[in-house]
């Protein structure tokens, strides 16, 4: 390097991307090279169908939890794809996949939505080049760039899975592409499609709203007088606004039926409504480097190494950066950086969301130097320290997206496929979080489960943690009493930090979790592929009362066909719908010696009654085994002798109650005894009908 050069200091005189008042304004296009047609056309072409190839040879066969939701939900009427935080995702995915089905398709979604990802991914990889070309940089390294972008884990995989984020990265690209346009030649037209593109993104997804401030800024940045600047800048937000507001409404209004402005405020914000996302945790800096990193690669080291790398070389050359591009360097670094610091806050470890940052972060590394400009020796360990990087995540990167190409590889997939095959039909299944959830009804026609993820939302988060237990245990009874295995994961019987999404129960919740009948019981431990399950089972966990009183719970019974539940001082009150059953938990009770039922029990009309009793929790409730008694209007007490009952005999193993046959009655049963026939239950005054 001659003396008294600097790294920092251009061959030739450049422009100021800001010039003072009064100065001449400066139009990028002097500070870009103008593209040859290999660059501009052959080489993005190229690029993008090779990436294409690429992606669409390795598709995952192994999909997350939101991958799945998104394949499942392509069953439900419209109004329940339009989500707010993903507008018209779901409804693309169901259209292109209508198509597909239209040419023959047997299959569901999954392999449609990932080619839409697939040609996504590639499409933005020919708009990085494009724009790094554009902005300067020397063909070969815009060529690394684009490579190493496309080959970094997120971007690879989220290519090849059924997920939002390519579309709208896509259209950000585009927004960039078009805005360095306009940032060059002024038209107001360019800055409206800019706006209309970044107005796409957001209706593939809400977060590309966040980072409207980069680019408004950006625009107004941009050389000329205030008035020009301002007008520069309503043009594109203008367009934005043009896609995102009607496309709310329509949504919102027309298919969600969200009509009111609060509920439609409500609905649009539902997301961030959750309460369940973001704030500064004890671990977020730790959280943010790996998701962050795990964006890049899939390799531990090598992941921290390259966005250590590009990290460094913006910060230490962000002013060099910024002479050099202007406005559309100040753009390129509120992108990275407003996701960033929001990514940070709001869920740090989730590596999907770090791929937004990657093309800014690596556009702005790309413009850290002039590299043409750099001495020979320079340029060859620039060069040299570039293919390295790029041919490490190539090395690291592909074993992992090609390895999910088995479903098996999934671990949640290897505890489903082992549920699959050593629960029932009907057990009750209780998870953690984690596809499989979702794996487990969808593919092995088990749709008895429940996450703790799934109770974090549906009960509201912190707030909600005693409604969250107390739905476990009705959960566990109505398996139990309808003779039925509950299997519990490991995972929801230990205590820990609360840091996402799911519940993690105390101790003292543990315990009224795994003590349905009063004591606490551990259950069988069973080996489901990587997690350890603990199956509770009729014949082990029982019930060893005899008289239930229904005053704050259902202690153990549980209804089906059966409307508007509630405890309270009348007892456990519902509406009858057709057939209504009420199940008693599981017992295991010598005949002898018990020949008497007493039911307190109030109703809104008369009618007929039936109680079932059986001997084995394997077979169904049969008539054989069951008497009939007749109901009055009013509160009752039923004294029932099992002395003459037909098969009450031997050890019972469990009861069920036929309250009234009609539906659209209004019962309260205030509680049941067994014992000696003709007793009457301690806490009621009813007149006893025999």
């Amino acid at each position: 390097m001659p003396a008294g050069a600097s790294l920092d200091r251009a061959a030739s005189p450049q422009p100021d991307p800001f010039p003072k008042a009064g100065a001449r304004p400066v139009s990028l296009a002097h500070s870009a090279q103008s593209l040859s047609r290999t660059d501009s056309v052959l080489v993005p072409l190229a690029l993008s169908a090779s990436f294409l190839v690429l992606y669409l040879l390795t598709l995952a066969g192994a999909h997350t939890f939101d991958s799945l939701a998104y394949i499942r939900d392509m069953g439900k009427p419209l109004a329940a794809l339009v989500l707010p935080h993903h507008l018209f995702y779901e409804p693309l995915v169901y259209a292109f996949h209508n198509l597909w089905r239209v040419a023959g398709w047997q299959g569901d979604a999954s392999v449609p939505a990932q080619v839409l990802g697939s040609f996504a991914g590639a499409g933005g990889l020919a708009l990085f080049y494009k724009i790094a070309c554009e902005l300067g940089v020397t063909r070969p390294a815009a060529l690394l760039a684009s490579t190493g972008v496309g080959l970094s884990y997120g971007y690879w995989f989220y290519s090849v899975e059924v997920d939002i984020y390519l579309l709208p990265l896509f259209f950000l690209l585009l927004a960039a592409w078009l805005f360095l346009h306009a940032a060059r030649e002024g038209g107001l037209l360019l800055f409206a499609l800019a706006g209309l593109a970044h107005g796409a993104a957001t209706i593939f997804h809400q977060a590309s709203l966040i980072i409207v401030p980069a680019f408004a800024l950006g625009a107004f940045l941009l050389p000329g007088d205030t008035r020009n600047r301002i007008i520069k800048t309503l043009s594109y937000l203008v367009a934005l606004a043009a896609v995102v507001g009607p496309a709310y409404f329509v949504a919102g209004v027309v298919i969600a039926g969200q009509h009111t402005p609060a509920d439609f405020l409500k609905w649009a914000n539902s997301y961030g409504n959750l309460g369940t996302w973001g704030g500064i945790r004890p671990d977020s800096l730790e959280a943010t480097v790996s998701g962050a990193s795990a964006a890049a690669s899939s390799d531990f080291w090598t992941g921290r190494l390259v966005l250590a790398a590009m990290v460094l070389l913006v910060l230490l050359r962000a002013r060099a950066i910024v002479a050099r591009s202007g406005a559309v360097a100040v753009t390129l670094l509120l992108w990275a950086a407003i996701y960033a610091l929001f990514f940070a806050w709001w869920q740090p470890e989730v590596l999907k969301f770090w791929v937004l940052v990657l093309p800014p972060l690596a556009l702005l590394a790309l413009l850290a130097f002039r590299w043409e400009s750099l001495p020979v020796l320079w340029r060859r360990v620039a060069a040299s320290g570039a293919a390295l990087a790029v041919a490490t995540l190539a090395l690291t990167n592909a074993p992992a997206v090609w390895a999910l190409r088995d479903p098996m590889h999934d671990t949640s997939r290897q505890t489903s496929d082992a549920l699959g095959r050593l629960a029932g039909p009907e057990d009750l299944i209780v998870l953690q979080s984690g596809t499989a959830e979702l794996q487990l009804p969808y593919y092995y026609d088990r749709p008895n489960v429940i996450s703790t993820r799934e109770l974090w939302y549906s009960e509201g988060g912190q707030a909600g943690r005693a409604n969250a237990v107390s739905e476990i245990e009705r959960r566990v009874w109505h398996a139990l009493a309808k003779g039925e295995n509950a299997w519990i994961e490991d995972r929801v019987r230990s205590p820990g930090l609360q840091i996402s999404d799911h519940f993690v129960f105390t101790p003292a919740e543990i315990s009224a979790i795994m003590s349905p009948y009063g004591q606490r019981v551990d259950g069988e431990p069973v080996k489901t592929g990587p997690q350890t399950f603990s199956r509770l089972s009729p014949d082990r966990v029982y019930d060893t009362r005899t008289e239930w009183r229904f005053a704050g719970t259902q202690e153990g019974w549980s209804g089906v066909n059966i409307a508007d539940e509630r405890i309270g001082a009348g007892g456990w009150c519902f509406t009858t719908q057709g057939d209504p059953n009420l199940y008693g938990p599981p017992m295991q009770l010598p005949a002898r010696g018990v020949n008497g039922l007493t039911i307190a029990m109030s109703s809104s009309t008369s009618g007929k009654a039936q109680l079932f009793f059986r001997t084995d929790y394997t077979k169904p409730y049969s008539e054989e085994n069951s008497i009939r008694f007749d109901v009055a209007e009013g509160e009752h007490i039923y004294a029932l002798d099992l002395t003459t009952a037909p098969g009450w005999t031997g050890v019972i193993s469990g009861l069920r109650l036929d309250p009234l046959e009609d539906a659209g009655s209004n019962i309260c049963a205030k509680g049941l005894h067994l014992g000696k026939a003709g007793r009457a239950l301690s806490n009621s005054s009813a007149p006893v009908k025999r």
